[in-house]
């Protein structure tokens, strides 16, 4: 099951006794279950490391710094450090909202967190002390409940000293993550519960919110900056990936296109080393030319007139400031047309 989302607008204190019903809890006994994640152009393979530094002086939990990273194996970690949150304590609660593929007209549609593909909760009340769940946002809602673990271990990992870790199994999980996500933090201290009524009491409680933006939606209108911080896995991005034609006609030309940028700046990539793979029912057939062409890498490959109908998969490459940038079509060929 699962709650709605509600409205941005609110008041702050009534935003405060409303806040649980911005939560999409399902039932403790929900697993997120996991397809695999994106192709070999994901975070999944391009590993990295990034820093972001929040206002301080702040009520409640203050939040210094979030440190986001992930590693070749699909790992993506967040460590939000709290010095004035030197243990774990029964009112602490976190939410991280992640738009993992960095695109706000998919996920949730509600003002402040659009955009949002999934949220992690850490909540001593709904599901026990240390204890983590995980959501998956559409429309107005999330739903999902705790992780359970799997053959390959736990799909999430948290530690808490001076500050929460979080350890995340993209696949396990189901994240389709892209090579630039957004996201944002609130963390609250002071939150209370009453277990007859089953109701929470954040009358006392205190936030604080990383990026400072991201508290505008929660009522506090003079909130200042972005609502989302924005995590790029690699110094370069793909701007496009095309095939000309959509896919490979018997006896024609069949070119794949990509097209990669900068993370930093968003200037073209216009040089590297461009590979190229395409096979036909099994047989490699080597490109007619290979290259940067302007702005955009180029894969060229003659179609056999007889391939009509065959399997294929052709795949471009591009390595790039030490990365490494894959895309890759498969199907059958159609008729010349």
């Amino acid at each position: 099951m699962a709650e709605a989302i509600g409205p941005g607008a609110l008041t702050s204190r009534a935003c405060c006794r409303r806040l649980v019903v911005l939560t999409a809890i399902a039932a403790l006994a929900a697993g997120a279950a996991g397809a695999a994640a994106g192709d070999s152009g994901s975070l999944r393979g391009t590993a990295g490391t990034t820093t972001y530094r929040d206002a301080v002086g702040e009520e409640g939990p203050d939040i210094e710094t979030v440190v986001v990273s992930n590693d070749d194996n699909g790992k993506l970690t967040f460590r939000i450090d709290i010095p004035s949150q030197p243990s774990l304590t029964e009112d602490l609660r976190i939410r991280i909202w992640l738009d993992s593929d960095d695109d706000p007209s998919t996920g949730l549609g509600v003002e402040g967190v659009q955009g949002a593909d999934h949220v992690v909760l850490l909540d001593r009340w709904e599901l026990g002390l240390a204890e983590v769940a995980f959501f998956a946002c559409s429309g107005s809602t999330c739903s999902g409940g705790k992780a359970l673990p799997t053959a390959s271990g736990p799909p999430i990992r948290f530690s808490y000293r001076s500050g929460a870790t979080f350890v995340l199994d993209a696949t396990e999980l189901g994240i389709e993550l892209s090579q630039r996500m957004r996201f944002s933090i609130e963390a609250w201290t002071g939150v209370g519960f009453d277990p007859i009524a089953g109701s929470y009491d954040f009358m006392n409680a205190s936030p604080d919110f990383a990026p400072d933006g991201a508290g505008r939606w929660l009522g506090y209108p003079n909130a200042q900056g972005e609502d989302f911080w924005t995590y790029a896995s690699g110094t370069v991005l793909v701007r496009s990936f095309s095939a000309q034609p959509a896919k490979p006609r018997a006896g024609r030309p069949f070119v794949l296109s990509l097209a990669l940028v900068s993370a930093d700046t968003e200037a073209p990539v216009t040089s590297g080393t461009v590979s190229c793979s395409m096979k036909i029912a099994g047989e490699q057939l080597r490109p007619r030319s290979r290259g940067f062409v302007g702005t955009r890498a180029v894969c060229e490959f003659a179609i056999p007139a007889g391939a009509r109908g065959r399997t294929f998969e052709s795949t471009i490459s591009v390595r790039s400031g030490g990365e490494k940038i894959t895309r890759s079509l498969s199907g059958r060929v159609a008729a010349a047309g």
